[in-house]
């Protein structure tokens, strides 16, 4: 619990940490309100059971006789009815202070949720490429939606209700003891007693069932985003049972974790009852065993009553903020490590929403003895130099597996290489990382696109209001869309649904086409861009990409080198590791 603790407390800024000392002091200060109300009480019940008490109890006949010569009251039944009043102006008064006190904490808590959860998913996108693809997109769905706010619910909202309900025992308890020493430690060690053998039963189990939901939830996103994302394969094969079965086991493990937590959040209310009422019959017996007068043995016990009324919430609301915390211990095992370095994180970026600027001119990038392994001693790629040159073309072929697409990653910046140098314009690429990525236009083979309109998934990332409508408009006719965009009704807002479900393999790829030449980039790279069109269309493709050769440097991935061959020069990338450039006037097939 107090590892929890210290993480969460590296998750809160210099402003975080003021604004709970300022939530602490409302907490005091509620608190001392509530035990103030219990404590009026008991001079009410006084005077009302017996008005003459106004002129013997001590400090009421000091107040009775100022408010006499006042003349704020006449007699000690105009005394009484501006007691009733007052009481019932406190009562109104100390509760629009706790609505002021709750709403200050609840919009402190879910500003704190909404700045963790943009963190986290700030610092999950800061990743390096390697860290990305070895995360499962269903933990991240999780952490970033769910965890947070599990954080936030779930042991920041307990902690300050453990704060304030620990305070107004304490408080009471003092107020207790000044009435009745005896009496008062009678009723709280045995509550306390309670309290802490239900919390010690629960605690091992509490946190064991947090782990559990924890591990599901994620196994129930997995199963919702594959199912999903192979639809057709689904249909096809007939495993939409599989999907649901493995969803619904998930499901089920965590209903039982929860189960038991609202079990536990549940049930100590009643035991806690049942001991205060038996608390409170004893105490009784016990003062009328020691001959306590009657009117005196009244108010003690309407006191006691009282503020016993006020105890069963007070120790439920502690218990359930204890199991809570517990229970989060297993929840969030995983995910602390993230928060923390997501708020610690310096390097933030800066989200421009505007076109890019041409303030990197690319000149050359040299790659010198570059090796790289995913895996220890295997290597994907072996001692490669190249250079490529300003406005030069650049063709890689090799068959699937060879290590092409490694190699692109490795020239943006996406992986970083074992051993060896990449320099950019006579700089380390780790120096320029930013300009270089920006200055790229990339077509990866797989192309992602938003459940959107045509517009916005070429302009990605970019606001509706600075989006260049000429911009759009040429490179749909370089990626040969401009047929398809007039026979749509609603043009270039048209919706294409998720992942470009609405159109075909080859639209989506030269919608990715035209996404990479939108910002009109210095580079552009092809990562088997022309796979999924066919011939014709490739062919005009092609050569409206030709059409740019010594305007921009062109760096294309292909299979076949037919479609790099008109490419200044051509590299094999051969299945060990290595590359060798390819004469194209003898080498026509691979």
């Amino acid at each position: 619990m107090y590892n929890l603790y210290l993480k969460f407390h590296q998750t809160l800024t210099k402003k975080d940490k003021v604004l709970i000392l300022f939530m602490m002091l409302l907490i005091f200060v509620s608190s001392c309100l509530e035990v103030l109300g219990i404590g009026i009480i008991l001079p009410y019940l006084a005077i009302l059971l017996d008005p003459q008490k106004v002129l013997t109890l001590p400090f009421m006949s000091d107040i009775y006789s100022t408010l006499e010569d006042g003349g704020l009251v006449d007699g000690i039944t105009h005394f009484l009815i501006f007691s009733t009043f007052l009481v019932i102006a406190f009562y109104w008064l100390k509760n629009v202070f706790f609505i002021f006190s709750l709403r200050y904490q609840v919009k402190f808590n879910y500003t704190l949720y909404t700045r963790m959860s943009s963190d986290l998913l700030h610092y999950y996108l800061n990743e390096s490429y390697l860290q990305h693809i070895n995360r499962n997109t269903s933990d991240v769905i999780r952490n970033v939606n769910q965890q947070t706010l599990d954080l936030i619910q779930g042991f920041l909202f307990p902690i300050l209700i453990l704060a304030t309900e620990i305070l107004i025992v304490l408080l009471l308890l003092t107020f207790l003891i000044s009435l009745n020493p005896i009496a008062s430690l009678y009723v709280f060690i045995l509550i306390g007693l309670c309290v802490t053998g239900i919390f010690y039963y629960s605690r091992k189990k509490l946190q064991q069932s947090g782990e559990v939901v924890a591990s599901n939830r994620s196994m129930s996103n997995k199963a919702v985003l594959q199912s999903l994302g192979s639809f057709k394969t689904t249909k096809m094969l007939g495993k939409e049972d599989f999907f649901v079965n493995s969803f619904n086991n998930a499901i089920q493990k965590m209903s039982t974790a929860n189960q038991y937590l609202e079990l536990t959040q549940s049930l100590p209310r009643f035991f806690l009852e049942t001991s205060i009422v038996t608390v409170m019959m004893s105490l009784a017996m016990i003062l009328l065993y020691q001959g306590q007068p009657a009117d005196e043995l009244i108010l003690v016990l309407s006191v006691f009553g009282l503020a016993g009324i006020r105890l069963l919430p007070s120790m439920n609301r502690i218990l359930s903020s204890l199991n809570s915390i517990k229970y989060m211990q297993g929840v969030l095992k995983d995910v602390m490590d993230d928060i923390v370095s997501a708020t610690n994180m310096n390097n933030t970026i800066q989200i421009n929403e505007n076109p890019r600027t041409n303030e990197f001119v690319f000149e050359s990038l040299t790659l010198e003895n570059i090796n790289f392994n995913y895996v220890p001693n295997t290597p994907v790629l072996k001692n490669i130099s190249l250079t490529i040159e300003r406005n030069k073309s650049i063709g890689f072929v090799g068959h699937s597996g060879s290590g092409k697409s490694t190699l692109i990653d490795i020239m943006l910046g996406l992986l970083s290489q074992d051993t060896g140098n990449i320099v950019i314009n006579s700089r380390d690429i780790d120096e320029v990382l930013s300009e270089w990525q920006r200055s790229v236009g990339y077509i990866p083979q797989d192309i992602y696109l938003i459940d959107d309109t045509i517009k916005a998934n070429i302009a990605f990332g970019v606001k509706e209001d600075y989006i260049d409508y000429n911009q759009v408009m040429t490179v749909l006719e370089i990626s040969q869309l401009d047929e398809l965009i007039c026979s749509l009704p609603n043009g270039i807002d048209t919706v294409i649904g998720e992942r470009g479900v609405k159109l075909s393999g080859g639209q989506r790829q030269r919608i990715g086409i035209a996404r990479a030449l939108y910002h009109n980039p210095q580079i552009l790279v092809m990562d088997e861009a022309t796979a999924a069109l066919d011939n014709a269309t490739e062919k005009a493709f092609m050569s409206a990409i030709n059409n740019l050769k010594g305007k921009k440097t062109l760096i294309m991935i292909a299979h076949r080198l037919s479609t790099v061959k008109d490419c200044d020069v051509v590299y094999k990338v051969e299945k060990r590791g290595m590359i060798r450039k390819i004469n194209k006037k003898f080498e026509i097939n691979l």
